[in-house]
């Protein structure tokens, strides 16, 4: 198995953000910082391993990810993937970097 760390943009992050409150607001919706990040990374990430994996991103995002969040303010800072196939993590590094 190998595990590398996807370190999220916080500027690309931002963007995504401003994107998605101008959505949500005049519904009087609201995000938490689950919902930023599964639907960031979703956003992000989705479709790559939906189109490279045997499993998809829906078995990646339900059991082999976890988010690391900024301990002041709930950030998503990282997604930690464990890939249990080394050609898919390495194919992931090529495309994303990261830190393995």
């Amino acid at each position: 198995m190998t595990q590398i760390t996807y370190h999220i943009d916080p500027a690309d992050l931002a963007a995504w953000e401003l994107a998605q409150i101008a959505i949500l607001t005049p519904l009087k919706l609201t995000m938490t910082s689950s919902f930023i990040a599964e639907n960031y990374l979703t956003h992000k990430l989705g479709q790559w391993f939906d189109d490279n994996t045997a499993d998809g991103w829906e078995e990646m995002r339900g059991s082999w990810m976890t988010v690391t969040y900024c301990a002041f303010d709930t950030t998503p800072l990282s997604a930690n993937l464990e890939f249990h196939s080394k050609s898919e993590a390495m194919l992931f590094k090529l495309t994303f970097g990261g830190v393995a």
